[in-house]
């Protein structure tokens, strides 16, 4: 069952193990306590959880904080149930896998502040099964500090809101007893440090990746008044999505998004007619979506973002606030670069790079 995780500790070296030896948690023996299961044997903190979490009937996953790119570093037997997917093909997965086109970015952005800020949250969001199917999932982010401070885990719970009457009282039991801290030396680390050493390559394309998946969860949220932003910059976006269109043989659709856009910005954000608005849907609901969507469309951020590029200008605006949940605020500062005040701010700041 756990049998990756002993390998990752046993890769660490047998000086990891404490001097006085392993000892039980009273966190993790209170949790298996409340929910009618086995306390598990003294030992790694990481192996005692889950070895209880894996008694559970409720779906769970372990994330280490400490590893870039916070992949899943443990679920348990309900979490393949409930998705689908075998554990090997969770096991080293950023959560986000279990996102797709229906899946809302408010709620992402909500949960990515959550683990930023290592804050309990629970919330509702679109999911995807591994057959396609969708549920709404009920999670809930705990995280868990060492007696150093260090923050190391978060703790998941999963569940189909559709149970939410059948499961409703266990879960809040279960959120309620999730374990909250541990000694710094009841679980050795299971990465090797110089990962974390990423050069400046690497991180432009791991920004760059995380930037058009994000970013095209954001657009599909609302395909119209995406389509209509693009529209009506003319910026490289747009460009890119004319060009699209005609390298795929559809230049009639070209014609008509280049004569909307035109519309749109003579008419401050109007359109002249019914069929005209009858056009523009089905090309935000078409062929737009089809450009978001496919790989070949996302060659750049400029593509990305629709969002105006900002200017060294002052602009008048309630005051900033910084971006950590990717949300962008005018403010009454001069827009410099680099500076946390600035008009426009990547939309994510990747854990990766903390």
């Amino acid at each position: 069952m756990l049998e990756h995780l002993n390998s990752a500790s046993a890769s660490v070296g047998t000086d990891a193990t404490p001097s006085a030896g392993w000892r039980s948690d009273t966190q993790i023996e209170t949790l298996a306590g409340k929910m009618g299961v086995l306390p598990p044997a003294p030992g790694p903190w990481l192996q005692m959880l889950c070895e209880v979490v894996e008694q559970l009937p409720y779906a769970m996953l372990v994330t280490d904080m400490r590893v870039p790119g916070l992949p899943i570093t443990y679920c348990n037997a309900a979490m393949v149930t409930l998705t689908g997917y075998d554990k090997g093909e969770i096991y080293g997965r950023n959560c986000r896998f279990l996102q797709g086109p229906r899946t809302e970015a408010a709620t992402v952005r909500e949960m990515v502040v959550a683990i930023r800020t290592a804050t309990v949250t629970t919330v509702r969001v679109t999911n995807y099964r591994r057959d396609g199917s969708t549920f709404i999932n009920a999670v809930t982010m705990s995280p868990v500090h060492d007696s150093n401070g260090v923050y190391r885990y978060s703790i998941g719970v999963l569940s189909d809101s559709a149970d939410s009457i059948s499961d409703g009282a266990a879960l809040e039991a279960l959120r309620a007893a999730l374990p909250k801290s541990m000694q710094a030396d009841a679980q050795p680390p299971t990465y090797d440090p110089s990962l974390s050493n990423v050069d400046a390559e690497a991180q432009l394309k791991q920004y760059r990746s995380a930037v058009v998946a994000f970013t095209r969860l954001e657009w599909s949220s609302a395909w119209d008044s995406s389509f209509k932003q693009l529209l009506m910059r003319e910026g490289t976006g747009y460009r890119a999505f004319i060009s699209w269109l005609q390298s795929g043989g559809a230049a009639e659709d070209a014609a008509d998004v280049q004569s909307i856009s035109t519309h749109l910005i003579q008419r401050r954000g109007r359109l002249p007619d019914t069929q005209t608005s009858l056009r523009f849907k089905a090309l935000a609901q078409g062929s737009f979506r089809r450009f978001v969507l496919s790989e070949s469309s996302m060659a750049s951020m400029e593509v990305l973002d629709p969002r105006p590029k900002a200017s060294a200008a002052l602009c008048p605006g309630r005051p900033c606030v910084r971006a950590c949940c990717g949300r962008t605020t005018r403010c009454r500062r001069t827009a410099r670069a680099g500076s946390p005040h600035s008009l426009r701010r990547p939309m994510l700041t990747l854990w990766a790079f903390r």
